[in-house]
């Protein structure tokens, strides 16, 4: 297992990658690492891919995720992944996307539960009426919908 922090421009983002997978990716304590040469290349894709993103390089990641969850948020976090770059969707349209409508509290509370903030596109996803929350905060949703929207296309 191998823990790795990277400063991009909405903060530094941990990330814990192990048996080939990144498994975390967000804001939480890094704990000891014994990593793998597979687990250090995985590392260094990360780093170069939040680059590339942060530089306008890059719309999406390549990299293979372990989302460990219920089967909610795994079927929430699936439908985030299908947003366009440059997109939103609200919480209650993915909702009504899993064919439950009145779930979009549930929608809500499965992106602050998202295990690889990026990876899964979260800051994607919006309210009704505004931006909606983020785990890292208003300004960096902002930040990242409007890094996106100034290079769609």
């Amino acid at each position: 297992m191998m823990y790795l922090k990277i400063a991009v421009p909405v903060g530094v983002l941990t990330a814990q990658i192990d048996g080939g997978f990144v498994r975390r990716f967000g804001v939480f304590p890094a704990g000891d690492s014994d990593p793998t040469a597979c687990d250090r290349r995985l590392a260094e894709q990360l780093r170069d891919e939040a680059d590339a993103y942060f530089r306008g390089e890059r719309k999406d990641f390549s990299l293979p995720v372990f989302l460990s969850g219920t089967a909610f948020q795994r079927a929430v976090w699936r439908e985030i992944q299908k947003i366009p770059f440059g997109e939103t969707c609200s919480y209650g349209e993915i909702a009504r996307r899993l064919g439950k409508p009145g779930a979009s509290r549930a929608v809500g509370s499965a992106c602050r539960a998202n295990p690889v903030l990026l990876l899964v596109p979260c800051h994607r996803v919006t309210a009704a009426r505004g931006p909606g929350g983020y785990v890292l905060g208003a300004a960096a949703k902002g930040l990242l919908l409007s890094l996106e929207a100034r290079r769609d296309g």
